[in-house]
């Protein structure tokens, strides 16, 4: 995890890990969490997009969506054959 939260004084920062430099800091705990997720989201997001790798759930969505247009063909074929 490259960042954590450390309380400084009466502020929360939020610092990185691998050199300690703070990014932010924020009146209370909450806020410097919510920064935090949004830094590790923002990171998955770009990850994504540097690989190419695509989430498990959107493969799974294209695999029924095939599913479902090759059932209705076999049926749009079945009633054409009558």
């Amino acid at each position: 995890m490259p960042w954590k939260v450390q309380r400084v004084g009466d502020k929360y920062a939020v610092v990185k890990k691998s050199d300690g430099s703070t990014v932010a800091t924020h009146p209370n705990a909450a806020a410097a969490r919510n920064q935090v997720k949004a830094l590790y989201a923002a990171k998955d997001k770009t990850d994504r997009k540097r690989t190419g790798v695509t989430p498990n759930y959107a493969i799974a969505a294209r695999r029924r969506a095939k599913k479902y247009r090759d059932s209705m063909s076999n049926y749009e074929n079945d009633d054409k054959a009558n």
